[in-house]
């Protein structure tokens, strides 16, 4: 059913919002079985992918892309359409 779910990039961008989360707070249990369940490529490159894909800001103050999207919308901002053409992936620790 994930792999399935992975097809659609928005679904894909989704969970790797999620890892990228997931790695930023060291959460590295729970982030080893979202690669595994998602089938998601890993390395260390997923912020600089993210920021590029959804235009984020650089880390300062630091905060994952997430909090940074959430940020924005309770701040009435509208994020920039994404690159679809490129997949982040993630690193495990």
């Amino acid at each position: 059913m994930a792999a399935k779910l992975m097809e659609d990039p928005d679904i894909l961008l989704c969970a790797e919002l999620i890892g990228e989360f997931l790695e930023f707070y060291k959460m590295n249990f729970t982030l080893q079985i979202l690669v595994l369940e998602c089938n998601l490529p890993t390395n260390n490159k997923i912020w600089d992918k993210l920021q590029q894909k959804l235009g984020l800001e650089k880390r300062d103050p630091p905060l994952p892309g997430l909090m940074q999207i959430l940020r924005a919308y309770k701040q009435g901002n509208r994020p920039q359409k994404y690159k679809e053409s490129e997949s982040v992936t993630l690193t495990l620790s």
